[in-house]
């Protein structure tokens, strides 16, 4: 495996939907922008529920548990994705960070990781972390990903760190 790179990301791990929002809430309530945030979290349905995603008059539609929940973030959130990855089953994004859970798997820079775990080291988040995160997500767990320059995830760590577990 190569070097790790140079981290250039915060991730913020949510027990809920609820812990999402107040942290979005959070951030906007300080002035801090929402273009480099993500959300990622796995589908939660049932072998009974129907689930889709769709399309309707431009605009995302999620057909599942917590569908209004993901549907604001995809409405509040630039770019969205649904991807089935194997061993934590269907992983919904919203943000940023759809475009790189794509382009890390274009690669086998870091073969031996999951897609998503993939994804998070290229963003410099070290091996240990991104197989607690992994693990999260394939509990109940939600993760909320600052990504971009030092100065801004720093800004979003301080602006997070007395209510929310976040990484190193």
């Amino acid at each position: 495996m190569q070097k790790e790179p140079r981290r250039n990301a915060l991730v913020t791990v949510c027990d809920g939907f609820v812990e999402v929002e107040t942290a979005l809430q959070s951030l906007q309530a300080q002035g801090f922008g929402l273009a480099n945030v993500s959300v990622v979290g796995r589908d939660l349905s049932s072998d009974r529920e129907v689930v889709g995603i769709y399309q309707v008059g431009g605009a995302c539609k999620y057909r599942g548990p917590l569908g209004a929940f993901w549907e604001g973030l995809w409405e509040s959130l630039e770019n969205c994705g649904v991807f089935w990855t194997p061993g934590s089953g269907w992983i919904l994004i919203a943000g940023p960070f759809t475009k790189t859970f794509v382009a890390s798997q274009n690669s086998s820079v870091f073969s031996g990781l999951t897609a998503i775990g993939s994804a998070l080291y290229s963003l410099g988040i070290p091996l240990g972390e991104v197989l607690e995160y992994e693990a999260g997500l394939r509990g109940t767990q939600l993760l909320l990903i600052v990504h971009g320059a030092p100065t801004m995830v720093e800004t979003a760590r301080e602006l997070l760190k007395p209510k929310f577990k976040q990484s190193v």
